[in-house]
């Protein structure tokens, strides 16, 4: 079944501390954008950089529900729910709500790459969403990304131009140049 976010992120921070892993650099893709800011929010101290991939902001609810037609957000919220409670267990709307209810805290300056998809989501066009519905699912998306760049005072914000939201598939390396680049920044002598 699913779990709420803040358990999520306080066994990510309970895996560092039992490993030992001292600075971190997250790497958050998709759902893994909300843990990644839960995170932030209760453990910022631990937390030296973040490469967000793709990843979830929540305004993209409120963002996708006013974009999409009534038949379009129907299909959302099926797909949703088959998230939550088939697929990936993951509770899309509560991390949401958790999060606005705890982003109120300042986040300390931190350097932040968002790398964003280049090319649109379509495999949504499976469940027969109208094409007006995709393009509107993926210009929210495209505007929850810039807004995750902007909720930090140092981020990078690059778009992934030949990739999808499943990156891997198409430009892993380039995830993995961004992360070998904050890892070599957090290394550096100051």
């Amino acid at each position: 079944s699913a779990r709420p976010l803040k358990a999520l992120s306080d066994e990510l921070v309970a895996l560092a501390e039992q490993q030992q892993w001292g600075d971190l650099v997250l790497v958050a893709h998709s759902f893994g954008g909300l843990v990644a800011r839960s995170v932030l929010l209760d453990h910022p101290q631990r937390i030296k950089g973040v490469v967000f991939v793709d990843a979830v902001h929540e305004s993209w609810l409120d963002g996708m529900k006013a974009a999409l037609s009534p038949a379009g957000w129907a299909t959302m919220e099926m797909i949703i729910r088959w998230e939550k409670e088939t697929h990936a267990h993951e509770d899309f709307i509560e991390a949401v709500q958790s999060l606005r209810e705890r982003a109120k805290r300042p986040v300390p300056p931190l350097p932040v790459t968002v790398l964003s998809r280049g090319l649109p989501h379509t495999q949504i066009r499976q469940t027969r969403m109208s094409y007006a519905d995709v393009d509107a699912y993926n210009a929210s998306w495209d505007a929850a990304q810039a807004r995750l760049a902007r909720d930090y005072s140092e981020p990078r914000q690059l778009r992934m131009h030949y990739a999808s939201h499943l990156f891997d598939e198409q430009d892993p390396w380039l995830v993995i140049g961004e992360i070998e680049q904050r890892v070599q920044r957090l290394r550096a002598p100051r």
